[in-house]
């Protein structure tokens, strides 16, 4: 299927562009021409003080400019017809008006004058005929280089003088400026107060460039020496990758890169689920596309470019426009066909989707045996001290309660993982944890004696070598030595340079609480069923008094954040809102202090006649949207980590929330901003819509609904949207984000290793250490599908261009996950449906934009038979009802679908249990919930002294791991690398199922 939509994509990026998709630069020039007629962006305040001076003669069919081939105002009048063919400009006689004639005016009147009161109609004059003869008085600038009357303008100037006749330096003269600007009398310009801060934020990127150049030319010269170190750490980087299990066709074995990440299981449901959404999302784009295009080519083709025509004169745009405005009351059917198909073959296709996915998570659930299967979680476990014996305590307590219903389970309890609340000792446990798995490599490092011998002094190795490397002759060690050194330091330095001793550590492992959560093991799933099923008759289970409540655990070890779980869900709520505060905040001084002054700024451009913001505006741009989007990544990631969820998935859950919500709420403040600054310059320059009313006059006496229908505000939100979405959101972000997060810090890394003969064993595996994988991609393809659903508002010559660069950036980033998945991230296990079905969830918004769009579009071909576009049966606060209604309505039925259709496929009973006991699960599989808690692997080895101690699972380090079945550790590292290594014996291997048969007998 995924391969069927590539092939599909580009077919219908070949027909969109063939037909008439043309590049963005052609847009621009088009543009140009309609702020020469009057362009609906971003006009200056000096037409407002202009047209003051001139007693309000500023009757402009630049007013053109306000009627769109997809949205019209609604008029007391219909404008006059095209005529059926056009007249040349240069047949007229002088002084005589025709509309939107085309081609030039004669040598004898070489000026196209605009008629005052005649709509779009031009005639030829003479340089003193300017402003004369009835056409627009404003007008008295002869300009030669158009060949065109024009208006005086001067960038950034609030009242502008100008005299009658050709243009000249004196014909023009500010007599103010906007506010934050300074008149420049040498150059008749006004000039910037505040463009010292572009300037000073370009030219402090400069030193930093400078330095980084050198820093790296200094790193790469350097001979390299540590060949072995770079190997050593490679060789980590791959133990740690995503690698096929003990049960895929080559185990422990990188997977190939064909790897259908769609169907194959190789980091958990949950990953498959991911990929499948992003899948799916590409699939939708496809066939909206293809339905879009199929109507198109069966109507009429113009409608590709209803909006986007490449006219270059404004007499063509005049005519283009009348021309487009018959096309669209001829086929705005299309349109609201196209989104009727839309809205319903999305929400059916969400509902069919969820149904299908909640069927594969089952079979997941029933396919193989999980270490969930085997735990149910013990929720108001009352508080107790570390100093006695607290996993034999929870454990008896939980096999009494079950005794007298459930004695089978009782029996089968192998043990209780505690949790603990230690987040005042973290750094302490951290770094006795890495002293255990460090202390333990057992030769496996064999570039560093005193890794292996001591485990402690690891963390602070590299810092101890950055201060020799600084005592060190300064001829041998330079500036960017001492940089590389630091930087490596820091690197490695997780213990903060901070020593502990084991007599600290007994001492907090005594003093410690429990959590009010913990988890109780059991040997068959069956059993865990039969006690969760005993505590729910019984209410729960008794614990020192306390009736605790039993539940069944649907997440994995590995996303377990066991220092979270002293947090209570009423502290969670409070620093949720916490989160919800920051994301404000950021969205509001983002907006304020860095994107109110560039609107402000490119607003005091005319942008008539090439009065234009300079080129690297645009990239000033680019760098805002893309700026905000990773502030708000990085805002959103900390306040959704200062939640202190008990599971990471919880964590992205609440991640996709906030980051979703900040970029939509972004979103909306600069298109807010936009529209209001793009009214205010178009009221000032006097812009008018199709039948020749002020469109100031529109908003005085018809509303808000046909000013937001008005051609210049449909104009300056489709563009804003389209520029907002490609390539700065859809594209640009995922561009780098390779370079940035894996394949540039690889390349540092393993510069730095190679060329320093000290960083050996693991502090150049920690150089060299893959990037994680999140599930925030959801977020990602939410935000664009949404972006895209906005365009059915604006101009139908949009969206066949944002679906296509829609799925070109979409298929870019299904590939980037899938490359980063199988070879640049740590090993993960995604087996939660909660991120997928929140990604469901969410998506009933964009699919609810649709429906007011249908909404909104429905109401506008009501009136088509008055062919007033801007009518329609419902006004003013009627549609805007009819349109929150909508909205709202559909949020409401898709999640009751998804809460009483999808969901309950889910939760289905699943009467197939395993057969496969817990002991041969964590035989080969390394992270269980005992050999991930932290505490309670310190407590086995410094409290009570077993031999061997419950062993701490690290990834990469399982190697290091002992089995202890007593404490319900049955993972033996040294046996499954053998295994991998192919140096377990056969011998070995007929023993081990001599030992099964034997243990299987007894317990028979």
């Amino acid at each position: 299927m995924m391969s069927v939509a590539v092939h599909v994509s580009i077919f219908l990026l070949f027909c969109s562009f063939s037909n008439g998709m043309r590049p963005h630069q052609e847009e621009d020039e088009e543009q140009k021409v309609q702020i020469s007629v009057h362009k609906s962006g971003h006009f200056q305040k000096q037409g407002h003080h202009q047209q003051q001076h001139q007693h309000h003669h500023h009757h402009r069919p630049d007013s053109l400019m306000s009627v769109s081939e997809d949205h019209h105002v609604k008029s007391t009048g219909d404008p006059p017809p095209p005529p059926a063919e056009r007249v040349d400009i240069g047949d007229l006689e002088c002084g005589k008006a025709a509309f939107a004639p085309s081609g030039h005016c004669p040598e004898s009147c070489p000026y196209a004058a605009e008629m005052a009161t005649d709509y779009c109609h031009f005639m030829c004059v003479k340089e003193d005929g300017c402003g004369t003869g009835g056409s627009n008085p404003n007008e008295t600038l002869a300009d030669e280089e158009i060949g065109a009357c024009r208006l005086c303008e001067v960038e950034a100037c609030d009242v502008c003088d100008a005299g009658q006749g050709t243009l000249s330096g004196g014909k023009e003269h500010c007599g103010q400026c906007m506010f934050g600007y300074y008149y420049v009398e040498s150059l008749n310009e006004c000039r910037g107060r505040f463009n010292w801060i572009f300037i000073a934020i370009g030219v402090s990127a400069i030193p930093l460039i400078i330095f980084g150049k050198c820093w790296f030319y200094n790193l790469y010269k350097k001979p390299i020496v540590n060949e072995e170190g770079v190997n050593y750490a490679l060789q980590c980087r791959q133990r740690a990758m995503v690698l096929q299990g003990a049960h895929a066709p080559a185990p422990n074995e990188p997977w190939p890169f064909d790897t259908n990440l769609m169907k194959e299981n190789v980091a958990g449901s949950g990953t498959v689920a991911l990929f499948r959404f992003q899948g799916a999302v590409i699939i939708w784009a496809v066939v909206l596309l293809i339905v879009w295009c199929s109507l198109v080519l069966a109507t009429d083709r113009d409608l590709f470019m209803l909006g986007l025509w490449d006219v270059k004169t404004p007499m063509d745009l005049c005519y283009r426009i009348r021309n487009g405005r018959e096309l669209q009351v001829k086929f705005l059917w299309v349109k609201v066909s196209w989104l009727v198909f839309a809205y319903v073959f999305s929400t059916i296709g969400a509902i069919a989707y969820g149904v299908w996915m909640a069927g594969y998570f089952k079979r997941c659930d029933s396919a193989e045996a999980e270490f969930s299967d085997f735990v149910a979680v013990i929720k108001g476990v009352p508080e107790m001290s570390g100093d006695g014996n607290v996993e034999e305590i929870l454990k008896d307590a939980v096999k009494d309660a079950l005794d007298k219903k459930a004695k089978e389970a009782a029996k089968e309890v192998v043990a209780v993982s505690v949790g603990w609340d230690f987040h005042k000792d973290a750094k302490m446990v951290k770094y006795f944890l890495e002293e255990e798995v460090h202390g333990s490599l057992d030769g496996c490092n064999t570039h560093s004696t005193e890794h292996v011998s001591n485990g402690s002094l690891l963390v602070n190795v590299m810092a101890k070598e950055a201060k020799q490397a600084q005592s060190e002759d300064q001829s041998e060690v330079g500036f960017f030595d001492k940089v590389t050194n630091a930087f490596l330091a820091r690197k490695v330095n997780d213990a903060d340079m901070v020593e502990f001793k084991a007599d600290d550590l007994k001492k907090a492992l005594n003093e410690m609480k429990t959590a009010p959560t913990s988890y109780v093991i059991f040997e068959t799933e069956a059993s865990r069923d039969k006690a969760l099923k005993a505590a729910a008759e019984d209410g729960g289970i008794l614990i020192n008094g306390v009736m605790c409540e039993l539940r069944k655990e649907t997440f994995e070890p590995e996303s377990l954040l066991w220092h979270n779980l002293q947090v209570t869900a009423s502290e969670r709520m409070g620093h949720q809102s916490k989160g919800w505060l920051l994301m404000i905040i950021t969205c509001v001084v983002w907006t304020v202090a860095l994107y109110l002054p560039y609107a402000y700024y490119v607003s005091s451009y005319s942008y008539i006649h090439g009065d234009e913001p300079p080129h690297y505006a645009e990239y000033i741009f680019v760098g805002l949207v893309v700026g905000a989007q990773v502030l708000l990544f990085i805002a959103a990631g900390k306040a959704s980590h200062n939640c202190h969820f008990h599971y990471e998935e919880e964590t992205q859950e609440m991640y996709i929330v906030y980051y979703n919500a900040a970029l939509v709420l972004n979103l909306v403040m600069d298109i807010v901003l936009q529209t209001i600054l793009s009214y205010e310059q178009m009221v000032g320059i006097g812009a008018r819509v199709a039948d020749g009313r002020l469109l100031q006059d529109v908003w005085l006496q018809a509303g808000l609904q046909q000013t937001l229908e008005s051609y210049p505000i449909q104009k300056a939100v489709g563009k804003l949207i389209f520029k907002y979405s490609f390539p700065c959101t859809f594209l640009l972000p995922f561009a780098a984000e390779p370079f940035l997060g894996q394949l540039g810090p690889l390349w540092i890394g393993m510069m730095m290793v190679g060329r320093s003969a000290k960083i050996k064993g693991e502090n150049a595996e920690k150089c060299l250490e893959l990037s994680e994988m999140e599930q925030g991609r959801y977020a990602d393809c939410l935000f664009n599908l949404v972006l895209v659903c906005c365009v059915p508002f604006v101009a139908p010559g949009y969206l066949a261009k944002i679906l296509v660069v829609f799925i070109i950036s979409h298929l870019y980033i299904y590939w980037y996950d899938h490359w980063k998945t199988l070879r640049y991230c740590r090993k993960f296990f995604f087996v939660s449906w909660a991120p997928h079905y929140l990604g469901q969830q969410l998506f009933s918004i964009p699919v609810a934009m649709l429906l007011v769009a249908l909404v909104f579009k429905g109401n506008q071909w009501s009136a088509v038979e008055s062919a007033h576009l801007g009518g329609g049966r419902l006004q003013g606060k009627f549609l805007a009802i009819a349109c929150i209604g909508a909205f709202v309505g559909h949020l409401v039925v898709h999640l009751l679908l998804l809460k009483y259709v999808v969901y309950p496929r889910h939760l289905e009973e699943n009467t197939d249990t395993h057969d496969k006991p817990y002991s041969k699960v964590s035989e080969v599989e390394p992270a269980s919930f005992l050999t991930t808690n932290p505490v309670q692997c310190l407590r086995s080895k410094y409290k009570f002294q077993h031999q061997p101690p419950l062993s701490i699972c690290v990834l990469g380090k399982e190697h290091t791991m002992k089995p202890n079945p007593a404490l319900g550790a049955f993972y033996d590292g040294a046996k499954q690398k053998a295994k991998k290594d192919g140096t377990y014996s056969r011998k070995d291997e007929k023993s081990e199922q001599k030992q099964d048969e034997k243990k299987g007998g007894d317990e028979k």
